[in-house]
C-alpha cells in the first residue's frame, strides 16, 4: 500500500515540474537584463549595467513604468506594470520612426509636432547603425528591430496565435502559457518587438503594441 502511494506521488510530482518550469518568454529579457514578472524597480540598475554608454537621463522611472530612451540612436524601452502589482506586465521595444509616426496609434496620442515621417529608407539607416551599436539587443533566438516578416515566421512559427492586420502593417504573436511575444511588423520588417503578461483587457494592449 505504502509502495503504492509513492509511486503515485512520484508520478505526480513528474507530471507537476512542467507546469513549474518558467516559459521561454517568461525569462526573454532582449538581451537586457529585465524580464516579464521582475519587480520594477529593479529594472533600471540591470538597464544601466547594460547599456552603460547611455547618459543618465536617458533612463526614467515614472509611476508603475520604467523606461530608457536614447534618441540619439533612435530606440527606446519600455517596462510596465499594468495590473498594480509591482511587476513588469509588459516589455515595448521599438523604434523611434514608428513609435512617433502616424502609423503608431500607442498608448497615448502623439501631437503632430512631436511626429517624424517613416520611410523605408530611413529605416534602413537607422537598423544598420542600432544592430552595430547594441548587437546584444535582440530575443533569444537572436530576432531584433528591422528583421523580415519571413525571418520571424522561419524562427517561431509559421502560424502565429496572434495575428491583426492593418494594410501593410500587422501584428504577429506568439503564446507560450501565459506569456507572448510580439512583433509589429511594417512593410514586410520588425519596427516593435513586446512581451506580454495574460492579463485583463488583451484586446486593449494588443492594440496598444500595434
Amino acid at each position: 500500500m505504502r509502495r503504492g502511494l509513492l509511486i503515485i506521488l512520484a508520478i505526480a510530482l513528474s507530471s507537476a515540474l512542467p507546469a513549474c518550469v518558467s516559459s521561454e518568454f517568461a525569462r526573454e529579457d532582449l538581451g537586457l537584463a529585465a524580464h516579464l514578472g521582475m519587480p520594477v524597480k529593479r529594472v533600471l540598475p540591470r538597464l544601466a549595467r547594460v547599456l552603460p554608454g547611455l547618459p543618465e537621463k536617458a533612463f526614467s522611472l515614472m509611476g508603475p513604468s520604467a523606461s530608457v530612451s536614447s534618441k540619439d540612436d533612435g530606440f527606446s524601452v519600455s517596462f510596465s506594470d499594468l495590473n498594480g502589482d509591482g511587476k513588469v506586465d509588459l516589455i515595448i521595444l521599438s523604434s523611434h520612426l514608428y513609435a512617433r509616426s502616424e502609423h503608431a496609434l500607442g498608448r497615448e496620442a502623439i501631437s503632430e509636432r512631436f511626429r517624424t515621417t517613416f520611410t523605408e529608407e530611413g529605416f534602413t539607416r537607422f537598423v544598420g547603425s542600432f544592430t552595430a551599436k547594441y548587437p546584444g539587443i535582440r530575443t533569444a533566438r537572436g530576432l531584433t528591430l528591422g528583421a523580415t516578416r519571413e525571418k520571424v515566421r522561419e524562427t517561431y512559427g509559421p502560424v502565429p496565435q496572434v495575428t491583426k492586420q492593418e494594410g501593410v502593417k500587422e501584428l504577429s504573436g506568439y503564446r507560450q502559457g501565459g506569456d507572448y511575444l510580439l512583433f509589429v511588423i511594417f512593410s514586410g520588417r520588425v519596427v516593435r518587438i513586446a512581451l506580454l503578461r495574460r492579463i485583463y483587457d488583451m484586446d486593449y494592449h494588443l492594440q496598444s503594441i500595434f
